[in-house]
């Protein structure tokens, strides 16, 4: 077995030049969309521009003009009485505050959540992917509090079927997969992180098979076989240092990572959200393997292709790396990490490193706010900020 310390680093040269998507937004004139028109092309139109391009160039033109069809859209008297127009508003509306203010406690996410899916229902049949495609969220949001996560988990099983004989699975049954997939791992026992890779693997398989392997939709189920892999080792971590028979997974987790940060820059540019959530992973991993110089140089650069943009549309990513930074900064400055009682002597101002790490620290804290997603993280958080003091 291969000393995690005698692997080579990744290296940190610019990604290769960056390549167009190979799924663009679908065309439509604004006169069209103002128009009848059903409700799938409405929901193709609105699922490319959001879920294929975020955050690139192409895509701020398209949420613009989105934003532009909704104030349209709510300015006509007669809209309510076109169902496709009825759900692309709540579409539209629910993306929206998504992006402006992800931040929001789960629970009040959860309320609003609800509300929506009332008025929606009065205008489509039962069935409609509008309305599944709420009842699944709703059901994650519920699983993100612990004392629901289990019943979550069993709501998903029973609607989660991914290996019918006689019919492949639709966007929906795969989105719901990875879904679940996430609960799982949150839960995070040995039978949950067998069963998060299973649903995770074969998410991957149908993707690569209808979309291709490097369609942004694979590329993120692939990024969710690579916290298959980092999360049950980072759990294990917060207990004490890994054990030796650990560095093997370590190592897979970390060659994952760099794959596929190499692909997901390449076709989707590294500012991409599924290019720094992969960068994040790469952090994570050299942090795993004992590398802190690796993991705040990896984190460090993921964090700055996050500027400018809203941080709460992103998934907590910003504020995992502030702490990954934040405990590299620490263990540069003190042997001592892992020993609280002499954290406690090394105080801030021995050195401007833990006093860097404080302010990371308290930063990723106040972004994290109440969102019961990233509870792990917040315990890290809190764990390190306690022995700083």
């Amino acid at each position: 077995m291969t000393d995690i310390a005698d692997r080579p680093t990744l290296t940190t040269t610019a990604p290769p030049a960056i390549a167009e998507p190979t799924e663009h937004a679908p065309r439509c004139a604004a006169s069209q969309l103002r128009e009848e028109w059903d409700a799938a092309e409405a929901r193709g139109y609105f699922a490319a521009a959001v879920t294929v391009l975020p955050h690139s160039e192409q895509a701020r033109g398209i949420l613009q003009h989105l934003e532009d069809l909704l104030d349209d859209a709510v300015a006509d008297e007669g809209v309510e009485s076109s169902a496709a127009r009825r759900v692309l508003i709540a579409d539209l509306t629910e993306y929206l505050e998504e992006r402006r203010g992800r931040g929001r406690p789960t629970m009040a996410r959860l309320n609003e959540l609800r509300y929506k899916m009332s008025s929606i229902q009065a205008v489509v049949p039962e069935g409609d992917p509008a309305i599944e495609r709420r009842r699944t969220e709703e059901v994650v949001l519920r699983g993100y509090d612990p004392a629901q996560r289990d019943g979550a988990i069993a709501e998903l099983r029973l609607i989660v079927d991914l290996w019918d004989p006689h019919r492949a699975p639709d966007h929906l049954a795969l989105s719901r997969a990875l879904r679940l997939a996430s609960l799982l791992r949150l839960r995070g026992t040995s039978r949950d992180i067998e069963e998060a890779r299973r649903l995770t693997d074969t998410a991957i398989q149908w993707r690569s098979r209808v979309h291709g392997a490097e369609h942004p939709l694979t590329i993120a189920a692939r990024l969710a076989a690579v916290r298959n892999v980092l999360e049950p080792l980072e759990a294990r971590r917060d207990e004490g240092p890994l054990r030796a028979g650990a560095a093997d997974a370590v190592a897979l987790g970390s060659d994952m990572a760099a794959s596929l940060y190499g692909t997901a820059a390449r076709v989707l540019g590294e500012h991409h959200s599924i290019s720094v959530g992969t960068l994040a992973c790469v952090a994570r991993a050299a942090r795993l393997a004992e590398r802190p110089a690796d993991a705040r140089l990896h984190a460090e650069r993921a964090l700055a292709l996050t500027a400018g943009r809203d941080e709460r549309a992103d998934a907590g990513v910003p504020a995992i790396l502030r702490f990954v930074i934040a405990e590299s900064e620490v263990t540069a400055a003190s042997s001592l990490l892992g020993r609280p009682d002499g954290l406690q002597r090394w105080m801030p101002r021995r050195d401007p490193r833990v006093g860097r790490a404080i302010v990371l620290l308290d930063e990723a804290k106040a972004a994290i706010g109440h969102r019961l997603s990233l509870a792990p993280w917040n315990a890290r958080i809190d764990r390190l900020r306690a022995a700083l003091h």
